[in-house]
């Protein structure tokens, strides 16, 4: 059994392969991407990547968030988020996989399985209502269900809107890390899973 959530947090039976599986919960709710959303994704993405670039952070370019990683989190079941009239507005990647550099880190909670969560993204037309907490519930409620015992991710120094979204959701702030092709560092965070 697959179990969601909409965004109030209210727990819905999605079996997969049931009748009762469906792609969107009904209003403005999470769920997983499947290829078919691909373009709204990558349309997504790029936008923000085009604003990033307006204000001078170095964050993400079209090179790390190519079509081809999008695909890649798509197709491996990664990529989740919520959708508003059949497009995504909000997006992020849930993963065991960590980048090489999270290697260098002093990690606190070394016990249990890590969950880490990569390329969080808010459309700026959706932007100041609540979706990242959203997504970060998500996040925590996904790992709780199916056995993770921490949350990682990290955010770019440029980017403090990110930090203080991660640090007002009760994660903690480990060490900085360098990441190829940025001129700022990043700063890791983790949280334990209650």
């Amino acid at each position: 059994m697959t179990v969601f959530y909409d965004v109030s947090l209210q727990k819905i039976d999605l079996t997969i392969g049931s009748s009762k599986w469906c792609n969107e919960v009904i209003g403005l709710g999470l769920t997983q991407a499947k290829m078919d959303d691909i373009d709204t994704i990558i349309d997504l993405y790029h936008t923000i990547v085009h604003v990033l670039q307006k204000e001078g952070n170095d964050q993400w370019d079209k090179d790390y968030l190519n079509d081809d990683l999008i695909k890649n989190d798509i197709k491996n079941g990664k990529l989740y988020g919520i959708k508003e009239a059949g497009r995504f507005i909000a997006v992020l990647v849930l993963t065991e996989e960590k980048k090489p550099q999270y290697d260098q880190v002093n990690w606190q909670f070394t016990e249990g399985k890590n969950l880490y969560i990569h390329r969080v993204a808010v459309h700026p037309d959706f932007q100041g209502r609540g979706l990242s907490k959203k997504l970060l519930n998500f996040a925590q409620e996904f790992a709780n269900e199916n056995g993770y015992a921490n949350l990682r991710l990290d955010a770019y120094n440029r980017n403090p809107v990110a930090l203080n979204l991660y640090r007002s959701f009760g994660f903690e702030e480990r060490e900085e890390i360098s990441m190829p092709g940025r001129e700022e560092k990043f700063v890791c965070f983790e949280k334990k899973v209650l």
